[in-house]
């Protein structure tokens, strides 16, 4: 291969090293190994101010950008919560005209979405807290990547409600806060 397309190669399979090259993001240590970490499913139990939203828009936007029609679910009790991941995975995307200009559509109501020009999608849900709810929002979803986040305030009912789709999701990534 040429050593562009070796380097593009490169550039694509690593989200570390993606991050720093196309959003001026550089990971910590921890993040790095966070990120680079091979395991098929993921559970991440952390404190407060690691840089939890950090990683998980970098994994999510480097992903859905690296994968043609790739489906990512993040969810999480609040809607907060899933606002705050948007919010980050676009302050990132702005960082880099190309990896903005592949965002085709951006959607705040009813459920926070962001849709790519490759067609990958990311779709965010709420669980509610600690409701029974049963996360019916993202019933019948499917998904190569899934992310719940703050999953101390769901229900155990909610996961139960998931767990067909961890069945064929691809990868899965859990974050929590401590």
């Amino acid at each position: 291969f040429p050593v562009t397309i070796t380097r593009q190669l490169h550039l694509a399979k690593d989200a570390c090293v993606w991050a720093r090259e196309f959003l001026d993001a550089r990971t910590r240590v921890y993040q790095t190994l966070i990120l680079r970490d091979p395991s098929l499913r993921k559970v991440l139990r952390a404190g407060r101010r690691l840089g939890k939203t950090f990683s998980m828009a970098i994994y999510l936007l480097h992903y859905s950008y690296t994968h043609k029609d790739g489906r990512c679910l993040v969810i999480a009790p609040m809607k907060s919560h899933v606002e705050l991941i948007y919010q980050e995975i676009v302050r990132l995307a702005s960082k880099n005209e190309v990896v903005l200009n592949s965002i085709t559509r951006k959607v705040t109501s009813p459920q926070f979405m962001i849709q790519f020009s490759n067609g990958s999608t990311i779709r965010f849900f709420t669980s509610g807290m600690r409701s029974g709810g049963k996360s019916d929002v993202a019933r019948g979803q499917e998904a190569h990547v899934i992310v719940l986040d703050e999953m101390d305030y769901m229900h155990a009912d909610d996961l139960d409600a998931l767990y067909a789709m961890y069945a064929i999701a691809k990868l899965m990534s859990v974050f929590d806060r401590k």
